[in-house]
């Protein structure tokens, strides 16, 4: 039965759309899994390979499973100590409020500066154990190094608006993160919204000399702030309705940030409660109207409810606010595909995999865009691609595409040869 299911999927896919669309907001952790699943089969064949071990612990960083990250850098630098960067994640992660080590990450940081005594992310990373260990002219010290060598960047203003933050310089801290805005909206995360929307607030009560209400603001942030963490530690849960409960306590105490509004929208689209995810995902937008993920959000929302139209202008809108936002060509490419805007999809994919060249799906869809164009060629060196990414992807299905192919440009022995392999994986996944 499943290799008549196989065949029947192989098909479909050239028929009906985007195959394996995403099912979840966070693209991020959607292809991290991917990623993370394709690297222990790397690591069970070789398994003392450093940078299997490096890229995984890259991976699980994305998805912010710092445990888990933590053990493969470690075992990146048992299997090759010569590597900065390694050092260099394990000192971030020390650095983590849930995994703060201040002695483990200085030992981190001095041996890598040992390796290489400039590094720029190293530098970094010891001006924010500085600001921790309540060092303010050493922290800003590196913090200023670091601007200098990156030419005034915005990930480098931002860097030093930290600092400041820490060390309750907070007028200093949003001179910097209106700079850093203002090269890059989207440089501004949720919590450097929150931060800078309450030191405003904060610093227009002082001026005022209203003690009191600068005291009562300052619980309501705390109280806001605590209920939107423990959000995301149910969210990691996948205690989604709790988490939505501890956003509404969040939003009920400090009504004026956007993004409780926006983790609750992403709780909402987990659920499948589309309309009520747009509706939590509007409210963010009024409230914060730089914040690329709730427009991709929106797309998100749309594309699942199938208004594959209404779809691409919010992801158009996540695009223009960030350079380079892999989940929103991608997503904005699936709904053009879907509409059978073949060369716009077509576009989004390519774009998708120039910034993204190690997930499967990526390919397989170029290569099936390609097919429906009848530009075979192309079509059989994408599905080649994805087959050298993941020879067992989709338990052989990628062979049937490949088939698929190869019978229409009359290469009969190759067709014959994938159908097979599409049968030899498909009995691995059920012998009978």
């Amino acid at each position: 039965m499943i290799i008549i299911a196989t065949l029947i999927l192989g098909m479909t896919a050239f028929q009906s759309g985007p195959q394996d669309t995403v099912n979840k907001i966070d693209f991020t952790n959607y292809i991290s899994n991917k990623k993370i699943d394709m690297l222990s089969d790397q690591l069970a064949n070789d398994p003392e390979n450093y940078l299997h071990y490096l890229h995984r612990g890259i991976q699980f960083c994305e998805m912010e499973d710092w445990d888990r990250a933590e053990k493969d850098f470690i075992k990146a630098k048992i299997f090759n100590p010569k590597v900065i960067e390694i050092y260099g994640y394990l000192a971030f992660i020390y650095l983590k409020e849930e995994k703060e080590n201040l002695k483990a990450c200085r030992d981190e940081i001095d041996a890598g500066l040992k390796l290489e005594p400039n590094n720029i992310d190293l530098i970094s990373a010891r001006a924010l154990l500085y600001a921790k260990e309540k060092k303010p002219e050493k922290a800003l010290e590196d913090a200023n190094k670091v601007i200098e060598k990156k030419n005034g960047k915005k990930e480098s203003l931002g860097d030093r608006g930290i600092i400041y933050y820490l060390l309750g310089r907070y007028e200093d801290a949003m001179a910097d993160f209106r700079r850093e805005i203002e090269v890059e909206p989207s440089a501004q995360s949720g919590f450097f919204h929150m931060y800078l929307v309450h030191q405003q607030k904060l610093i227009e009560l002082k001026m005022k000399n209203k003690k009191k209400e600068m005291e009562d603001l300052d619980k309501c942030f705390k109280n806001s702030s605590d209920r939107i963490n423990d959000a995301r530690r149910k969210m990691k849960e996948g205690k989604f309705q709790e988490a939505i409960s501890r956003n509404d306590q969040a939003i009920a105490f400090y009504p004026e940030m956007f993004f409780p509004y926006y983790q609750k929208a992403v709780l909402l689209l987990e659920l499948r409660k589309y309309e009520e995810a747009l509706g939590a995902l509007d409210k963010s937008i009024r409230l914060q109207p730089d914040f690329p993920d709730a427009y991709y959000g929106k797309a998100f929302a749309k594309l699942k409810q199938g208004k594959y139209g209404e779809a691409i202008d919010p992801a158009t809108t996540a695009i223009q606010k960030t350079k380079d936002y892999v989940p929103a060509y991608y997503l904005r490419g699936m709904a053009y595909d879907f509409l059978d805007k073949n060369k716009e999809a077509l576009e989004d994919y390519q774009t998708t995999y120039r910034l993204d060249r190690n997930t499967l799906d990526i390919q397989k869809n170029i290569g099936r865009i390609y097919f429906k164009l009848g530009n075979y060629a192309e079509a059989a060196n994408y599905f080649t691609r994805a087959i050298q990414l993941d020879p067992k992807g989709d338990f052989g299905g990628i062979y049937f595409l490949r088939a698929k192919v190869y019978e229409k440009m009359g290469n009969k022995q190759r067709q014959d040869t994938d159908l097979k392999k599409a049968r030899e994986f498909a009995k691995e996944r059920e012998p009978n």
